[in-house]
């Protein structure tokens, strides 16, 4: 059966998706000055606009908040919280490593959320207590010890722990995604191997 938000996303993600096959990108820095670039191009306002739209009349008495449209000045009781791509650099650049993030919170709580790769189709949605899918399809979580398993990590000082024990794993690897690592993820070993996200 459909599911409305995932074809919200999925038009939100052919919109991405067209814009990323085309070059150059209309890209601005929202950095302040002296900062590291932060990039938001007319693709992240394209699909936010889009998820905005489509959330605003799937769901009207929800808030939405997301990275485009500023920092909430409170959190609301029921809220989309949205990341229209993660990933911009990688989006910039050409690299496939980027997602849609969606995320429906009460609170401070999590309840469900929503990581589409427009790229390969992938959709990967989870509810809180229930489970986690890829494409429909339920996920299991690997049995691969740590020591076998690679870390995905965004830079950070708060990192320097991780990369001090970093001897515990086989590596540590920045993919640009951090919801894209999540998918890849919960998703295991399976998928990466039949090419699910590549």
């Amino acid at each position: 059966m459909s599911d409305p938000v995932e074809d919200l996303l999925r038009e939100a993600g052919r919109l991405a998706l067209d814009a990323w096959q085309q070059t150059p990108q209309s890209v601005r820095d929202k950095a302040a000055p002296g900062r590291a670039a932060d990039f938001v191009s007319a693709a992240d306002l394209a699909v936010d606009c889009c998820v905005a739209d489509g959330l605003q009349r799937l769901h009207p008495a929800v808030a939405l908040i997301s990275e485009e449209r500023g920092p909430a000045t409170e959190i609301p009781a029921d809220a989309f919280v949205l990341d229209p791509i993660d990933g911009t650099h990688n989006f910039l650049a050409g690299n496939p490593w980027w997602t849609i993030s969606l995320a429906r919170t009460r609170g401070h709580e999590v309840e469900e959320a929503w990581i589409h790769h427009p790229v390969t189709g992938a959709m990967t949605h989870a509810v809180r207590g229930g489970s986690t899918t890829l494409d429909g399809e339920r996920v299991r979580v690997s049995d691969r010890p740590c020591r076998e398993g690679l870390v995905s990590i965004a830079m950070s000082w708060d990192l320097l722990p991780l990369i001090q024990g970093a001897d515990q794993f086989a590596g540590l690897r920045a993919l640009g995604s951090q919801a894209m690592a999540l998918a890849m993820t919960a998703a295991g070993l399976d998928a990466l191997s039949e090419g699910r996200f590549t």
